[in-house]
């Protein structure tokens, strides 16, 4: 089993859940297909969808407010973070 540690986004709490492998290869498995149809924007044109400055992207990137994908090296938000983020 593996461990897996996730942060809540509303109060900053860290959980810990146990997966078998297979459960592990399951997730990784429909991440990687969600990811190739997923629309994603850097931080600069984030900021701009949503109205605030880059540094306050930064902040609640930072708080756990906004998640963020890596692809490749560079930090992208997805149009669905960007559209839960609006409407929370």
């Amino acid at each position: 089993m593996s461990n897996i540690s996730l942060k809540t986004r509303q109060m900053g709490l860290k959980v810990m859940i146990e997966l078998t492998k297979e459960q592990e290869a399951k997730i990784a498995k429909e991440h990687l297909s969600n990811k190739e149809n997923t629309v994603a924007f850097s931080i600069a044109k984030a900021s701009r969808i949503i109205g605030i400055s880059q540094s306050t992207i930064h902040r609640r990137i930072k708080d756990g407010f906004i998640t963020v994908i890596q692809m490749g090296k560079s930090p992208r938000i997805t149009q669905e973070e960007i559209n839960r983020y609006m409407n929370s």
